[in-house]
């Protein structure tokens, strides 16, 4: 129930450490960005380990006038079929305007003629960047000019408990033009509650519940109200049972709207104790502990990791091979996530099938022969020699490091390796844990 060990190596210094391992080169200088130069750890954002980085689109009005402003989102599109608001970098291509961080888009001058202007966001996550581009028409119409006609709410008409929901609200002027505005929100519910940026968010009810989200917004001496009912879904949870934990292996990813990564690797043991890899960018640290765990009166599983944490956590799907939990870190607010069954129980790498090259998400090479030996690009390149032990892939580099290889779902099947996804955990030649790098998905060539 111990903290083995915390250690902050950004990832993108990862071959810097091994040429310094395996050449005894000495030095090691600081990146606090996510993934690594050869795409070992950081974020994978997709594939068998978790949602890939698809697509990326803006969304606001097409028209703004001039001496006003315009509010922009981006959506991000997943792998996995999911889409997300995401906070990506802002440009626009114009001679009259300027955008904000935020997506704010601001013409603060008067114009005889309409100009056009070309709003650009760009998002990166696991690796992997998407660019999206929105034309939009700058007119010569003054705000003073126009008045508000419509307002409508943008946004998901059912959420989950313990989960959080994003809206957005769109007002129509006179001008025909449209725009996302900044309305003063509200919710006829007295569990649930939105912010003022238009998150909902709810914790305790027990049976499904219906609420209604309103949007004020006043623009040119009018007035408009909007409203959108919602469904707050009571997602039941089920106990854990002793076989669902014992000797198991589950692996966590999660990816927010901003970028930021974390990843945790937990093994159940037979005798009640278990231990913990977890790797967060920002800021870049990984670390390895341990505890023990048991099984609650109402079937929570609880893990004591000492000091005074416990956290427990219930299934709200089925983990034959993954499922969503509900985690509770004493915070009285519990959040959701997804843990899906790992290696190598279910997901033992076969020796036979693994051999061949693949290519990650950061468009490093690896290649495995069938003589043990191996290679991987990036940053000059490095060999290795690999095994399978109990299910287990492992990398010997030529200083002692080990990199133990645990295979998480994916699109293998029994008899082919179409892709490898893996959480990657890296040993000191004396067998201690010295960094967890998360998720990776590679693709065979």
């Amino acid at each position: 129930m111990r903290k083995i060990k915390i250690t902050s190596l950004p990832a993108s210094l990862f071959l810097a450490f091994l040429a310094m391992v395996l050449f005894t080169f000495a030095g090691c200088g600081g990146d606090s960005g996510g993934g690594s130069a050869t795409g070992i750890g950081g974020g994978d954002g997709g594939g068998g380990s978790a949602a890939t980085l698809t697509g990326l689109s803006i969304n606001g009005p097409s028209s703004m006038s001039a001496n006003s402003t315009a509010t922009y989102t981006a959506t991000a599109a997943w792998s996995d079929n999911s889409t997300s608001t995401v906070t990506p970098t802002w440009n626009v291509g114009s001679y009259v305007a300027s955008i904000n961080p935020d997506g704010v888009l601001s013409c603060h001058q008067t114009i005889v003629y309409n100009e056009p202007a070309t709003v650009t966001a760009t998002f990166s996550a696991g690796g992997i960047t998407r660019t999206a581009t929105m034309d939009v028409t700058i007119t010569n119409e003054t705000q003073a000019d126009k008045t508000l006609t419509r307002l409508y709410i943008l946004g998901p008409s059912v959420m989950n408990k313990y989960g959080t929901a994003t809206y957005i609200a769109m007002a129509d002027f006179s001008d025909r033009s449209t725009s996302t505005v900044t309305p003063t929100w509200s919710v006829n519910s007295q569990v649930a509650s939105i912010s003022a940026g238009g998150v909902l968010s709810c914790q305790t009810i027990d049976t499904d519940l219906t609420v209604t989200v309103s949007a004020t917004y006043s623009a040119g001496g009018s007035a408009k109200t909007a409203a959108k009912d919602v469904t707050i879904a009571n997602k039941p949870t089920f106990p854990f049972r002793t076989s669902m934990l014992s000797g198991r292996m589950y692996f966590e990813e999660n990816i927010s709207a901003g970028g930021d990564y974390d990843s945790s690797l937990f093994k159940f043991n037979d005798d009640s104790s278990f231990h913990q890899y977890r790797y967060k960018n920002p800021p870049g640290t990984s670390e390895y502990v341990n505890g023990t765990w048991s099984i609650g009166a109402s079937g929570e599983a609880i893990l004591n990791y000492g000091a005074g944490k416990t956290i427990t956590v219930m299934r709200l799907d089925e983990l034959f091979m993954a499922g969503q939990v509900l985690v509770d870190e004493g915070t009285g607010t519990p959040h959701i996530v997804t843990w899906k069954w790992a290696g190598p129980g279910p997901f033992p790498f076969d020796s036979y099938l693994l051999p061949g090259t693949y290519v990650n998400q950061y468009g490093d090479t690896w290649i495995f022969n069938y003589n043990w030996t191996g290679s991987t690009t990036g940053s000059g390149g490095w060999t290795f020699t690999w095994g399978v032990d109990a299910g287990i892939l492992k990398v010997f580099f030529p200083n002692g490091y080990v990199g133990w290889m645990y295979q998480t779902p994916s699109a293998n099947t029994w008899t082919s390796y179409p892709e490898i996804a893996w959480a990657f955990v890296l040993n000191t030649p004396t067998g201690d844990f010295y960094f967890y790098y998360g998720g990776m998905k590679l693709i065979r060539q």
